[in-house]
């Protein structure tokens, strides 16, 4: 079955006349013209900025509106909130077709996999699901030579080198593969063989293709708790609250990236557990400029990322932004 044609982008030295060409054999394929003009539309054809920003944000959204014929994934549920807008940035970057409910009435999202519901659509789950990261090939209780806690570009890297000089390698990562290299506002720029620069979700792309076809399990929904010599030159890493959570280990490497700086917001009831994800948030995205348009966004911090992050939003449409800098939060 011939798949359905999706996006033509083209520039305008010859754009026009090609995306007509195209009409005329795809009427329902979306045409757009990269152009020094914004968000214009001409006889059926959307004029997108050509800045790498502009690109990325306006493709998101012509992704969003397409409806590919017979998706895997369905999801229903409000697409503008948080979670929504995550979901969606997600499937995008990932290059997974979904079709959207947008009619849909309830709020709470609600995705479908080839026809099965998947509660709490973690990305861990969700790649689970959609087979981006295989099941284990060994039982729990495996004796792997290797583990490595933490997937990461670090941690996957490890991984890459213990499984091809023959070990048996496992990967703990609780959230999703690339760490928080894949919150990267920036292309990053330190990593080797990319000269030009990479962006984190799809140095992880990339890292997850390539470990795809090593000897490699994961537990990609599990995040380690303790560690512990078992007395015969081994390691037990559990990995659940139940005693058979565990998994065994001859080497360890401790992979475990950052975590942020909690906030202390004063009384009780005005901590930020109140509004976590609900007007709080730790770490940004590009995409979430697209929800803060025409709001005040502050952000707290004084390292590269947040200035980065205040630029972003300044640029981006928000209503004003403010920068604090805590004491000691120079950390850039």
């Amino acid at each position: 079955m011939q798949e359905q044609l999706a996006i033509v982008i083209t520039d305008e030295i010859g754009g026009v006349s090609l995306l007509q060409d195209v009409r005329a054999g795809h009427a329902h394929t979306k045409l757009a013209l990269l152009t020094a003009e914004k968000g214009k539309e001409i006889d059926n054809i959307i004029q997108l900025d050509m800045s790498p920003d502009a690109l990325e944000v306006a493709l998101e959204e012509l992704f969003f509106a397409w409806n590919p014929p017979n998706p895997r994934v369905r999801v229903t549920g409000h697409s503008s909130g948080r979670e929504g807008r995550f979901l969606r940035r997600f499937l995008y970057l990932n290059g997974i077709s979904y079709d959207w409910d947008k009619a849909a009435r309830s709020k709470d999202i609600a995705v479908y996999i080839d026809g099965v519901a998947t509660p709490r659509p973690t990305p861990s789950r969700l790649y689970a699901a959609l087979g981006i990261i295989p099941a284990p090939k060994h039982p729990p209780n495996y004796p792997y030579d290797v583990v490595v806690v933490g997937g990461g570009p670090a941690g996957l890297s490890a991984a890459l080198s213990a499984s091809l000089v023959g070990f048996s390698t496992l990967v703990i990562e609780a959230q999703r593969p690339g760490g928080t290299a894949t919150t990267s506002i920036n292309l990053i720029r330190n990593y080797l063989g990319f000269p030009d620069g990479v962006a984190g979700t799809r140095l992880a792309k990339l890292a997850l293709e390539q470990l795809g076809a090593l000897e490699i399990d994961w537990r990609s929904s599990y995040s380690a708790h303790t560690l512990r010599e078992t007395g015969d030159g081994r390691y037990q890493i559990q990995v659940g609250k139940h005693p058979d959570d565990a998994v065994s280990a001859g080497m360890v490497l401790l992979s475990c990236g950052q975590v942020p700086n909690r906030l202390s917001l004063g009384e009780a009831q005005w901590t930020e557990e109140r509004f976590l994800n609900k007007g709080v948030y730790y770490g940004v995205e590009p995409s979430d400029r697209l929800g803060e348009l025409g709001r005040d966004v502050i952000v707290v911090g004084g390292g590269d990322s947040a200035g980065q992050a205040a630029l972003m939003f300044a640029k981006g449409g928000s209503k004003s932004v403010a920068l604090i800098c805590p004491r000691r939060a120079y950390d850039g």
